[in-house]
């Protein structure tokens, strides 16, 4: 039986597929999907967690088949336009598909309300963006992540714990290259934006933002 990746695997950094080179994936090939879909499979779907922009852009094609029409116009309609996010660049492939994995630029406030929506539950000014049900299950423990070593990992979201005011509180992260943070901490109903430039600058893309973080931020939130 030849295995095939699931969209539960992409969806946890877990497709089975082999790492691809993402900058070589998007130079020398057209289809970006059908590149990533013809690397070798040396693991289970789910069973291997390894970060790979390639895998998350396999949801590329499955959410552009399903709605039939140009993904960055289906996302501006359906979701940043009824959130008031209208100045955004989104990359596309040489076969014009939307590219999911990264290089969507907006601004920090428009981030910061992706945020807001995660602690409403997918509400937005009185309208459900998106499923109650799927806040719920795209933060919750799916597989362990590599970075930190052994962390939770949900779906696309980092599952982390961090010292808040003196105390410890889960929280709901996003991490992107160049030092792109987008930190929820539901028990305060707390979000964080943090922008950058450092492209695959490690550790200083992480280093110095989390240490803003960790030694200032967080230390000066005032517990009730």
């Amino acid at each position: 039986m030849v295995k095939r990746p699931k969209v539960i695997s992409a969806n946890t950094m877990s497709t089975g597929i082999q790492l691809e080179d993402e900058d070589k994936m998007q130079w020398e090939h057209e289809d970006w999907v059908g590149h990533k879909l013809d690397l070798p499979m040396p693991y289970e779907p789910g069973a291997v967690y390894e970060y790979s922009s390639g895998g998350s852009n396999l949801l590329t094609g499955v959410i552009q088949k399903s709605v039939g029409t140009y993904l960055p116009l289906f996302f501006y309609e359906e979701l940043l336009l009824p959130m008031e996010i209208h100045d955004f660049q989104m990359l596309t492939s040489p076969q014009g598909r939307g590219y999911l994995a990264g290089s969507f630029y907006m601004r920090p406030i428009d981030f910061t309300k992706f945020g807001l929506l995660v602690l409403n539950k997918g509400t937005w000014n009185g309208e459900q963006m998106i499923g109650e049900s799927w806040i719920e299950k795209s933060t919750t423990p799916r597989i362990k992540g590599s970075w930190p070593k052994n962390s939770d990992y949900g779906y696309l979201w980092r599952l982390l714990e961090r010292e808040v005011g003196g105390k410890q509180m889960k929280t709901v992260e996003a991490w992107g290259n160049r030092g792109q943070f987008l930190i929820i901490i539901p028990e305060i109903e707390m979000t964080i934006t943090m922008t950058g430039g450092n492209y695959n600058l490690f550790p200083d893309m992480e280093d110095r933002p989390f240490s803003i973080l960790n030694e200032y931020i967080l230390p000066a939130v005032q517990l009730k």
